[in-house]
């Protein structure tokens, strides 16, 4: 898929639409294997994780005799030519997008600390 700088919300969209469609089914499934469970279930991981404040999400947990933890693997990802551009103030350069894992780079001194910590919040 190629893409122009301005289509970049486009991307995103279709990228989050793509995972929720499969996560909605994901979790469907998990909760029919079991009687206890959850879907996106926030834990502290500890130790030196490299995480942002050891934090992770659990795509779903099962909790009947014992907890087990079950990550969705999508079936598809977006394939397209790298997209650079402005968004805001912010330029951006995509390659790859897979909305269940995010690595982001950025030339700030220090992370923005209260907005990254809203994300696990959710």
């Amino acid at each position: 898929m190629t893409l122009a700088p301005g289509d970049i919300e486009l991307l995103v969209t279709t990228a989050r639409e793509s995972y929720v469609r499969q996560f909605i089914a994901f979790a469907k499934n998990q909760q029919s294997k079991c009687h206890r469970g959850a879907a996106e279930v926030k834990m502290e991981i500890g130790g030196t994780s490299g995480f942002f404040e050891d934090l992770c999400c659990a795509d779903f947990v099962m909790n009947d005799d014992q907890v087990r933890v079950v990550e969705l693997a999508p079936d598809d990802e977006l394939s397209f030519d790298p997209v650079e551009g402005k968004y805001g103030s912010v330029s951006l350069r995509v390659r790859n997008l897979q909305w269940d894992d995010v690595v982001l780079r950025h030339d700030l001194g220090e992370l923005p600390h209260a907005q990254l910590k809203r994300w696990f919040e959710r």
